[in-house]
């Protein structure tokens, strides 16, 4: 009988790994919809791709991408119709009411305007991961009834896929839930660039034992249960699980050598379109901080720090005046 290999801790880590992602794609929708937005991971799941079904997202709306750079294959998201509906809603800044929304041509393209800025962003973060670039070309954004052949059409029936279910919340507007689906092997990819523990064997058979309800599926597990899935929860940090010390700094280690995007803010302003149209070389913008006030500093599109502009060795750089403890730094990113 060959022995399980207990990959729980992975399960996390892919929770983790998007949940730092997913966050630089909120800064990307925010600042094209101009709305305070959260996206975070509310769980992972392995499960049968035959098995796998939408209903909670009916009527549902796909979009489909194919791996260019990084990982191989296709991945897909799923929402429901009422959430792109908001998305193009506030991007168009055009209010439906009772109008049936369809997904034609000026529809879909702020739906992929969005989508395709959001999955950008998310996939230079895991980049920043592995250390190499990962990137995906939008394949087609669809409403279909048939989530089937939508599923099948991107991954083998008989396969093993991750589902990572995500929370989206724009201010004042939405909150609702979509999911990123990759098969097992491209989830598999992102770990052993992470260096995390993964099977040296995918084939390995497993006979006559339980397996740990949080396990990377293989192929040639059969799975008892109704519906073949077996769900994998997110740790929850209060939980009184005790974890060894060489796991503990093996996560530690992976989550501080995250790199994030630090951007530097002088000042902002706000222009109806028309003003932005007219905009020339030679035009001014008035922005709302005084000459001689400090400019902000911004980790992974949030708040950290302020500081007094200097030139260092011909370049700009920012000398820090004022910043937040370490403990809140952590919290927000």
């Amino acid at each position: 009988m060959t022995q399980a290999v207990d990959t729980s801790l992975q399960i996390g880590e892919i929770g983790e790994i998007f949940n730092i992602s997913m966050s630089s794609a909120s800064n990307a929708v925010a600042e094209i919809l101009d709305k305070d937005v959260e996206i975070s991971t509310i769980n992972v799941e392995m499960q049968l791709c035959k098995n796998t079904d939408f209903k909670q997202f009916e009527p549902s709306i796909f979009s489909e991408y194919e791996f260019t750079n990084g990982l191989k294959g296709k991945s897909l998201l799923v929402f429901t119709k009422q959430s792109i509906k908001d998305i193009v809603s506030i991007l168009l800044q055009k209010n439906f009411f009772n109008e049936e929304f369809i997904l034609e041509e000026i529809n879909e393209s702020a739906a992929r305007e969005v989508l395709d800025q959001m999955m950008a962003a998310c996939y230079s973060a895991l980049a920043n991961f592995a250390g190499n670039e990962i990137s995906a070309s939008t394949q087609r954004l669809i409403e279909s009834v048939d989530t089937d052949s939508v599923k099948f059409a991107c991954f083998d029936e008989s396969s093993n896929l991750v589902v990572i279910k995500f929370k989206l919340e724009i201010a004042e507007v939405t909150k609702s839930e979509f999911l990123l689906i990759l098969n097992e092997s491209q989830a598999k990819e992102l770990l052993i660039n992470f260096n995390t523990r993964i099977p040296n064997n995918t084939n390995e058979v497993i006979e006559n034992e339980v397996l740990p309800q949080n396990e990377l599926f293989d192929e040639n597990i059969q799975v008892d249960d109704e519906f073949g899935i077996r769900p994998a929860r997110l740790p929850v940090f209060e939980d009184t699980q005790v974890h060894s010390h060489s796991e503990q700094e093996a996560n530690l280690k992976m989550v501080m050598s995250v790199q994030l995007d630090i951007k530097v803010e002088i000042g902002d302003t706000s222009k109806q379109i028309q003003e932005i149209l007219q905009l020339k070389p030679g035009s001014v913008l008035r922005l709302n901080n005084q000459a001689g006030s400090q400019v902000s500093i911004f980790a992974n599109g949030q708040l950290i720090a302020g500081g007094d502009v200097v030139i260092v060795d011909d370049y700009y750089s920012v000398r820090v005046a004022d910043i937040i403890n370490n403990s809140d730094i952590i919290k927000i990113l």
